[in-house]
C-alpha cells in the first residue's frame, strides 16, 4: 500500500473539465476513522489541482488509489455485452437521475474522427448507436484507455471508476438513514451545488465556513485561476471521486457489480461507491 511515514495513504479523485483534468487529493489513514452513522466524522485533507492530461502526471503517482469519473473497462468487437454497471448505476440513481449515465461507446469508437463514424462503428461492434453526449467525451475516455494500457497491471488496480452522482446519493443517505433518498438537485442548479457542499462537509471533506482550509474557498479560487475551462461542478465531482476512492481503500465501497465483469483487456468494467 501507498503509504507515507505517518501511515497515511493519497486518494485521488479525478474528473475531466475542459482544461483537462481536476484531481481532489484526500490525505487520511487507510482504516476507517471515527464514525457517527456511518460518517466519518476526522476531518480530512483536501487539496485541488488542475493537469492538461494524465499520462505522466506527478500528482497521481502516490496514489494509494485513483477514483476517475470516466468510463474505465469498455466493450469492444471481443467482448460485446452491454456493461452491468451502467445498467446498475441508472437502477440506484432512479428515473429522475437516471439519465446522468450514459452507455459509453466501444473501445472500437473511440477512434472514430466524427460522429457519424463513431455512430456506425458502435452499431456494428454492439447493434446500437451512442448518445452526442457519449461522444462528446471520446477524446476523455481514449485518454482513460491509453494512459490504462501504458500501466503495468499491478499498477491498474490503483484505479477504479466512480460516478459522483452516485456518491453523493449515498451520502445523503448514510446521513439521513434513508436508503429511497433520491440524489439532490441538479449539479449546475446553485441549490445543487449548495447540497453537495453540505454533503462533502458532512464527510470531513469541505472544511468549515470560508476559512482559508475550506473546500469552497480553495474551489474559488482555482476557478479563477482556470476561468471558464473550469466548472464548480466539476470540482465537487472530482472531490466525491475521491471519497468513493477512499471508501475502496477502506473496504468499505460498495461496487457495482458486486463481482467484476472484466473487458478484453482484463480492466474491470464496475463503478465503486
Amino acid at each position: 500500500m501507498f503509504t507515507d511515514a505517518a501511515g497515511h495513504a493519497v486518494v485521488c479523485g479525478i474528473d475531466g473539465c475542459r482544461g483537462g483534468w481536476v484531481i481532489a487529493r484526500i490525505t487520511a489513514s487507510p482504516e476507517a476513522g471515527n464514525f457517527q452513522r456511518g460518517v466519518d466524522v476526522l476531518p480530512l485533507a483536501v487539496s485541488l489541482s488542475v493537469i492538461p492530461d494524465l499520462a505522466g502526471a506527478a500528482v497521481l503517482r502516490d496514489a494509494a488509489c485513483i477514483a476517475i469519473d470516466m468510463p474505465v473497462g469498455l466493450a469492444s468487437r471481443a467482448r460485446p455485452a452491454p456493461r452491468a454497471c451502467d445498467r446498475l448505476a441508472r437502477e440506484m440513481l432512479g428515473p429522475g437521475r437516471s439519465a446522468s449515465v450514459f452507455a459509453p461507446p466501444c473501445r472500437e469508437a473511440l477512434a472514430a474522427t466524427s460522429y457519424r463514424d463513431a455512430l456506425e462503428v458502435n452499431r456494428a461492434v454492439l447493434g446500437t448507436g451512442i448518445s452526442k453526449q457519449s461522444y462528446n467525451i471520446t477524446a476523455k475516455m481514449r485518454e482513460v484507455d491509453s494512459f490504462l494500457a501504458a500501466l503495468p497491471a499491478p499498477q491498474r488496480s490503483r484505479i477504479t471508476e466512480v460516478h459522483p452522482e452516485l456518491s453523493f446519493v449515498l451520502m445523503a443517505r448514510i446521513i439521513s438513514g434513508d436508503q429511497e433518498l433520491p440524489p439532490p438537485p441538479p449539479k449546475k442548479h446553485p441549490a445543487g451545488q449548495l447540497a453537495r457542499y453540505k454533503l462533502l462537509r458532512a464527510m470531513g471533506l469541505a472544511g468549515k465556513g470560508q476559512g482559508p482550509g475550506s473546500l469552497r474557498r480553495m474551489a474559488d479560487a482555482l476557478r479563477e485561476q482556470h476561468g471558464a475551462s473550469l466548472q464548480t461542478d466539476d470540482i465537487l465531482d472530482a472531490v466525491a471521486a475521491a471519497w468513493s476512492g477512499l471508501r475502496r481503500l477502506r473496504g468499505q465501497a460498495l461496487t457495482l457489480p458486486a463481482s467484476a465483469e472484466l473487458d478484453e483487456r482484463g480492466i474491470p468494467m464496475q463503478m465503486t461507491v
